[in-house]
């Protein structure tokens, strides 16, 4: 496997899902410890629910990065309703797949 076949790889939009998935699950993990922390207190298990609570504040600013991205905000979405669809003719506006917010 040649850089240019590992590259496209990397960026194909199944394997940048799978990271979103698996961030996803380690942001989700790390937050409920903190809220369990910050919340209720008596039942905070201590342990490995340490490392989460730990972990939470790095995840915090890296959600919106992996978002950024990894996700929508990145252009090459195809699906869902919220994603942009890019043109190559100028003459276009910028369109959107779906009904606009409001309408």
């Amino acid at each position: 496997m040649d850089i240019s076949q590992l590259k496209t790889l990397l960026t194909h939009p199944l394997t940048r899902r799978v990271y979103w998935v698996i961030y996803a699950v380690l942001f989700y993990q790390a937050g409920l410890a903190f809220t369990t922390w910050l919340l209720q207190p008596e039942s905070f298990a201590g342990g490995g629910d340490w490392f989460w609570l730990a972990l939470f504040p790095l995840l915090l600013p890296g959600f919106f990065i992996v978002n950024r991205h990894l996700g929508c905000a990145t252009g090459t979405c195809t699906s869902g309703s919220r994603c942009r669809i890019e043109t190559d003719d100028p003459e276009q506006e910028e369109r959107y797949r779906g009904r606009m917010p409001g309408m």
